[in-house]
């Protein structure tokens, strides 16, 4: 059950990343990496660290997995010169790949009315977790690490009879809520500071990429937090 649940995971990271992928390639952008989990190079004490565990360069691209398991990464050629609405439509197709592969299979089971609202209930559950956590009213320190995490995840898939399907729902329905959330470094956030250099011109452009940088390490920092917590 564990590496089904693994497996679950992985695959609803590599559409999410192949989603914004083929829209920019159905646009003329080249892919220039595609990884699995978040991959994050850098220095500290005099040493060059890195989460990669595998690259490898095939023709023009560079395919490799990251110790970061909690989500991927995707480039492309060229993409900073791209017109705003050529980015918008990267930007939002990988959070609106994993709704329709959250959505979809509840039409097997249930009709459209009762899939949508299924639906949104699992999303809205989703997002009032994530404000409660955001908003400090869930402290970071009882958050579960990821024993904890797999242990309720098996917990869950365990409990129905299609529980592995069921889990494949509210994962990819969570991944959606998450990734749109507007926090720079993840999908929704580049999509508002792409928003505003579109509206207020390049100058804004250096700006908004620090700001990205910054929240792109704080997230960093509260991932190893959450990975490494059953070690403590």
């Amino acid at each position: 059950m564990v590496l089904q649940i693994i497996l679950l995971f992985v695959l609803s990271v590599i559409l999410h990343e192949a989603g914004h992928a083929l829209v920019a390639i159905a646009q003329g952008y080249k892919l220039k990496k595609f990884y699995i989990g978040i991959p994050v190079e850098f220095r500290m004490f005099g040493r060059n660290l890195s989460t990669i565990v595998f690259k490898k360069q095939m023709g023009s691209v560079e395919f490799g997995i990251s110790a970061l398991i909690l989500g991927g990464a995707v480039d492309f050629y060229d993409l900073d010169d791209a017109p705003f609405w050529h980015k918008f439509w990267i930007i939002i197709a990988g959070p609106l790949t994993n709704l329709m592969l959250g959505f979809l299979p509840l039409l097997f089971f249930y009709d459209l009315g009762t899939s949508l609202h299924i639906t949104y209930v699992i999303c809205s559950v989703v997002l009032s977790a994530l404000g409660s956590l955001f908003g400090g009213s869930i402290p970071l320190s009882q958050i579960a690490g990821p024993v904890g995490a797999m242990n309720s995840m098996v917990g869950f898939a365990s409990g129905y009879s299609n529980g592995l399907l069921l889990l494949w729902v509210v994962l990819n329905l969570a991944f959606f809520v998450t990734n749109m959330l507007p926090i720079p470094a993840i999908d929704g956030g580049q999509l508002l500071t792409s928003s505003v250099v579109a509206i207020l011109g390049k100058k804004w452009k250096k700006p908004m990429d620090t700001i990205t940088l910054v929240f792109f390490y704080i997230l960093m920092i509260i991932m190893a937090i959450i990975l490494t917590k059953d070690l403590w």
